[in-house]
């Protein structure tokens, strides 16, 4: 069953219209390959690898929408163990913030990390709630021993 449906899209929205407004700024500005511009393009590098981690970890469970499935799991790894939400701190904020700094998107980063950190936020609650509902012991996954 799919949780959350509206913060889902409005998170997918928005990080569409970030990434065409970036692109579209970084035009404007007739930005040119610096060392900012390779420090952005390194972070969207490092931010899409770690994707293929947070992939392999999860496996079939992974996907954009928030789904507690029938049969759903505890998925342990050493990367779901030592990072809370991977996905969102691993690959999403360092794409965001490497996107804005490759295109010098100045100020579409001041307007809308704000928005997709809100909206990401917003997101971790609600996966958090399911999460604790569904599996009684989740607060514990991440205390360490």
């Amino acid at each position: 069953m799919e949780l959350d449906i509206r913060t889902t899209r409005a998170l997918l929205g928005a990080i569409t219209t970030y990434n065409v407004a970036a692109l579209i700024e970084g035009v404007v500005r007739g930005t040119r390959l610096d060392g900012i511009a390779l420090i952005g393009i390194v972070l969207v590098a490092a931010s899409q690898i770690a994707l293929l981690f947070v992939v392999r970890a999860l496996g079939e469970l992974w996907t954009v929408k928030l789904l507690l499935a029938s049969d759903h799991r505890h998925v342990r790894s050493t990367l779901l163990d030592r990072v809370r939400h991977p996905n969102y701190f691993l690959n999403l904020v360092p794409e965001w913030l490497g996107l804005g700094m490759a295109f010098h998107a100045w100020l579409v980063m001041a307007v809308g990390l704000p928005v997709l950190l809100l909206l990401l936020i917003a997101r971790i609650r609600h996966e958090e709630k399911a999460l604790r509902d569904r599996f009684a012991d989740y607060r514990g996954l991440f205390t360490r021993s």
